[in-house]
């Protein structure tokens, strides 16, 4: 039973604090904004060189 106790008390620990949970999911939310928009530049810097190209 000792050991039962040892491993849930270790996965307790392992868990973030609820600070910490908070500031992941801010952390992740602005790496999601930050991808988009690197999507939408790198979509415009691509743009000039496709209107520059013979229409097929």
């Amino acid at each position: 039973m000792s050991k039962i106790s040892d491993q849930a008390l270790t996965c307790v620990d392992d868990l973030p604090a609820p600070a910490e949970s908070a500031e992941l999911r801010e952390a992740r939310k602005r790496i999601r904004l930050l991808e988009q928009e690197n999507e939408v530049l790198r979509r415009a810097a691509a743009y000039p060189s496709q209107a520059n190209l013979p229409a097929k």
